[in-house]
C-alpha cells in the first residue's frame, strides 16, 4: 500500500464511482424488497435479516473487487490481482446475490416474459456452464487480456461481463427449489431442467463436477509454464516482490483453488440434500 499511496490519490485508489453504484444498488434493493416502498405494489414479503446480510456482503465484496486498491493492482501491476477480482466477482458475489433475494421477488421477475425467456435460455444448466467457462477461457487468453488492460474501460466492462456470467452460472444451483420435479435425475435433468427452479441435488452435483473439470485446462495451461504469457504484467513495475512468471503462476493457482473451494462447498450442500432412499426404491 505504501507504493500505491505515494503514486495515486484516494480518488484513484478507492473509486468513488463504484461506491456510488454500490450504494444505489443497495437503496434499490431495500426499495424493491420493502412492503412499505416499491415492493408494496407487488406484495413482496420483507427479506429476512439473513437475506439482508447476504446482500450487504455481496455489495461489500463487489466494492472490494472493483472499488478498492485491489482494482488498481489488477489493472496496473499484478495478474494475481486480476485473478482475485475474477474470483470475487464469479465465485462469491453471485451466490450472495441470489441468496439475498426473497422467493417472491424472483417469482415476480420470472413472470415477466422477457425475464422468463432470458432465464430459460441463459439459465439452462448446459448453456450456463458452456458460456461461463468459454468466457473464462477468452478473458484469460493472453492477447485479449493484454489488449483490455491497455484500456481501463474495457477491463472494467470485461469484469462485469464475468459477474453477469457468474449470476447465470449459479442460477441452476441457487434458484428456488421445487418440492417435486417429477422424478428426473442426473443427465436427463441437465438436458431438460425444471422451469424456474433449481435443478435437483444429483443434477447439481454433476453440474458442479463438469464446471470444475472445464476450469482445469486453462488453469494448468497458465500455471504450468516456464515463461510469462502476459506482456502487460511483464512490463509492469514489480513493486510487490513478485516476478512476472511467479505472478502468473500464483494467480492461476489462486483461481483454481478458489473455484475448487466454491464448487466443493456447493457440491457438499447438494450432497447433503440428496435423497439416498431412491437407491433402494
Amino acid at each position: 500500500m505504501g507504493y500505491l499511496d505515494q503514486h495515486y490519490n484516494w480518488l484513484v485508489l478507492w473509486h468513488p464511482e463504484t461506491l456510488v453504484l454500490v450504494i444505489l444498488l443497495t437503496v434499490l434493493y431495500f426499495q424493491v424488497t420493502s412492503p412499505d416502498a416499491l415492493g408494496a405494489r407487488w406484495g413482496f414479503s420483507r427479506p429476512s435479516a439473513g437475506q439482508v446480510r447476504f446482500w450487504l456482503a455481496a455489495m461489500l465484496m463487489d466494492y472490494l473487487a472493483m472499488g478498492s486498491p485491489l482494482a488498481t493492482v489488477a489493472d496496473g501491476y499484478l495478474y494475481v490481482g486480476h485473478m482475485l477480482q475474477v474470483t470475487i466477482l464469479t465465485m462469491i458475489v453471485p451466490p450472495l446475490i441470489w441468496a439475498s433475494l426473497p422467493a417472491d421477488v424472483i417469482e415476480t421477475l420470472l413472470n415477466r416474459p422477457w425475464a422468463a425467456r432470458l432465464f430459460r435460455i441463459w439459465g439452462h444448466p448446459l448453456l450456463a456452464l458452456v458460456i461461463f467457462n468459454v468466457l473464462t477461457w477468452i478473458w484469460d487468453y493472453p492477447p485479449i487480456l493484454d489488449k483490455t488492460l491497455q484500456v481501463s474501460v474495457l477491463f472494467v466492462i470485461g469484469n462485469y461481463i464475468m459477474l453477469i456470467a457468474g449470476l447465470f452460472l449459479w442460477w441452476p444451483v441457487m434458484a428456488p427449489r421445487a418440492q417435486n420435479i417429477g422424478g428426473r435425475r442426473g443427465f436427463r435433468e441437465l438436458l431438460t431442467p425444471p422451469a424456474g427452479v433449481a435443478i435437483s441435488p444429483e443434477a447439481q452435483m454433476l453440474y458442479l463436477f463438469f464446471n470444475f473439470d472445464l476450469m482445469m485446462p486453462p488453469t494448468i495451461f497458465i500455471a504450468d509454464t516456464t515463461k510469462p504469457f502476459y506482456a502487460f504484467y511483464e512490463r509492469a513495475p514489480h513493486v510487490f516482490g513478485l516476478g512476472a512468471l511467479a505472478d502468473q503462476q500464483t494467480g492461476a493457482l489462486l483461481m483454481g483453488v478458489a473455484m475448487f473451494l466454491a464448487y466443493a462447498i456447493a457440491f457438499g450442500a447438494a450432497f447433503r440434500r440428496y435423497d439416498f432412499s431412491s437407491w433402494y426404491a
